[in-house]
């Protein structure tokens, strides 16, 4: 087990799940199974969140 504890900041400026290709190649797939949109699902979890480790601890 793991687990990590840090700081969380929101990041404005990042591009959104369906403007970042490498994104919606990799969930291409799953969407389609989960019948879900690249467009709607980026509208609905937009916030991009970046997380600076402070803390390491393994078991």
């Amino acid at each position: 087990m793991v687990t990590l504890e840090g700081i969380c900041l929101v990041d404005d400026n990042a591009p959104k799940s369906n403007q970042w290709p490498e994104y919606l190649a990799k969930y291409a797939e799953p969407y389609r199974r989960w019948g879900m949109d690249a467009d709607d699902t980026a509208q609905e979890f937009w916030i991009a969140c970046r997380i600076s480790p402070e803390r390491v601890r393994a078991w």
